[in-house]
């Protein structure tokens, strides 16, 4: 059993990575309750799915009285009712980061991997390859793998295996999340300006990083993306012992032969020879990474090259919701125009002379003079047809809010051919009629988007394949 708790109580259940936590404890027969007033598909369902009884509305009654430890979901503030309950009674209180880093994680050795983007999808290759070498690691990563019956697994194996947030660890703790996994082994797969209403400048991101690695001990180590300056920065003020990844003759460890095609990505890594069904140098990078962590932890190459032969992606990461000579439907959560720019190619080398059509929401843009603004018109190039979905920001910018209207004007003057969806005009309804037979239809949908996915998909079907 993972943890040895008289009994846990889970205020805030409903959360992206909190849910999969809750349900992995309950399985492994932890006593535990759970609230939450923020019930919305597809968690509430999952959670019920597997058996737990979800309080709807919070209260102090809601706290048992044998309750070791309340942990706090990311959306609950510290004047919440149940955590108040706690405080009074004596029962210590922490957030999910920090319940994992403390309780969780005592005596593993600690891989985590951080950074901009990319940082699912190569945790993900790395805890499918130890996986698949047998050798049951503890995980947790932002996604749904086919390979993973959940998003995470505490079991006090040996290994653990975090994807790293930098993100902060609670409302009431700005604290980035990787800071409390103490990380033996850091992968660092890019730096970039991200998450403004957090970081406003791209300074404030780097010290971020610096701190993490500046943290890592003179035993561990810090694999970094060989073509990116941010993350070599990281060199210089690290402990630990450093290498570097990727296609330039000056990374430690180089991919070669790199070639990417209709059916996938093949490549040799230092000498051995790979080849995965993801089409994308992005994808052949984060296979690196990964596999040179997993010879950290014991994974020979050709042991991991086996394993990513047969990786089947993460979900909501370039997934294919249908892929036919008549229609092909990607979804995929990216927004930020770095990540957006790789998957365009890569989608251009996937289905050669097909129109790509893109449709995407513009989100966390950080205003009227934010990176979304500046970089989304050359990242969109690639793209035949765009289609822009009204904007989706969380906070206000004091530099004014982004415009669809001026993005649309810098696009155009790129010659890319673009619309923006009427706001009378359901988002269902608009977007078949934008596409045509042979499409190549890209979207980038946020996180829990299934309630249009799936119906959307039916459309598309209905119209395109019957």
């Amino acid at each position: 059993m993972p943890v040895t708790f008289t009994h846990l109580h889970f205020t805030g259940a409903c959360g992206r990575a909190l849910g999969p936590l809750v349900v992995d404890l309950k399985n492994a027969g932890q006593s535990l309750s759970a609230s939450d007033e923020m019930q919305y598909a597809p968690m509430d369902q999952f959670l019920k799915d597997a058996g737990l009884r979800l309080t709807k509305k919070f209260a102090a009654r809601n706290v048992p009285k044998n309750t070791s430890l309340l942990i706090m979901g990311a959306a609950i503030t510290p004047d919440n009712v149940e955590v108040q309950t706690a405080l009074k009674r004596g029962i210590p209180v922490c957030n999910m980061a920090q319940f994992i880093g403390r309780h969780l994680l005592p005596h593993s050795k600690r891989f985590v991997i951080a950074g901009t983007k990319g940082k699912t999808t190569t945790t993900a290759m790395l805890a499918w390859i130890l996986e698949h070498a047998g050798k049951k690691p503890d995980y947790l990563f932002g996604g749904q793998c086919p390979h993973f019956p959940l998003s995470v697994r505490m079991q006090h194996s040996p290994i653990a295996i975090l994807e790293g947030d930098e993100y902060p660890s609670a409302k009431d703790d700005r604290t980035a999340k990787f800071h409390y996994y103490q990380p033996h082994t850091l992968i660092v797969t890019n730096i970039h300006l991200d998450h403004p209403e957090i970081y406003p400048t791209l300074k404030h991101v780097k010290t971020e990083f610096r701190s993490l690695a500046k943290a890592l001990p003179t035993s561990g180590r810090l694999i970094l993306n060989a073509h990116c300056p941010n993350t070599l920065d990281l060199k210089k003020i690290t402990p630990a012992k450093v290498e570097t990844v990727g296609w330039t003759p000056k990374a430690d460890h180089q991919i070669t032969k790199l070639s990417l095609h209709p059916h996938g990505t093949s490549f040799h890594f230092c000498g051995h020879p790979f080849s995965l069904p993801q089409t994308g140098r992005t994808f052949a990078l984060d296979a690196a990474l990964a596999s040179r962590a997993a010879l950290a932890a014991g994974v020979s190459l050709k042991k991991s090259a086996a394993a990513l032969a047969k990786f089947q992606g993460v979900l909501g990461r370039m997934q294919s919701i249908i892929d036919d000579d008549r229609l092909t439907f990607i979804l995929d959560e990216a927004y930020h125009p770095f990540a957006i720019a790789e998957n365009l190619q890569a989608l251009q080398t996937r289905y050669p002379n097909r129109r790509l059509v893109v449709v995407i929401q513009p989100r966390n843009t950080g205003g009227r003079d934010g990176f979304q603004e500046r970089d989304l018109p050359k990242a969109l190039t690639a793209a035949d047809r765009v289609i822009l979905l009204r904007p989706w920001d969380f906070f206000e910018f004091p530099n004014g809010p982004f415009s669809n209207t001026r993005l649309t004007t810098a696009m155009r003057q790129q010659g890319i051919v673009v619309s923006v969806k009427p706001k009378d005009t359901k988002t269902i309804d608009y977007l078949p009629t934008r596409l045509r037979q042979g499409d190549v239809f890209y979207c980038s949908f946020p996180p829990g988007c299934d309630f249009i996915v799936s119906p959307l998909a039916t459309l598309l079907r209905d119209t395109f394949l019957t």
